[in-house]
């Protein structure tokens, strides 16, 4: 689903290139924070991680609109 956010966001030209980098970054730090939590075995904290990553892929979306 995050790449074709991306391309979405690419393609439809709406979406301005500072805010498709930014919902990127932080869905990728996002991710990269779910790693760190899941070796932490911190659970609750984990599905936060992963719910701010989808909640990146929603803003590329609507950033695309």
């Amino acid at each position: 689903a995050f790449a074709v956010a991306v391309i979405i966001a690419h393609a439809t030209g709406e979406a301005s290139q500072t805010a498709i980098n930014l919902w990127a970054t932080l869905f990728v730090l996002s991710r990269l924070i779910y790693i760190f939590l899941y070796i932490k075995d911190m659970p609750s904290f984990r599905s936060v991680a992963w719910v701010l990553g989808l909640l990146c892929i929603l803003a590329l979306f609507i950033a695309a609109i």
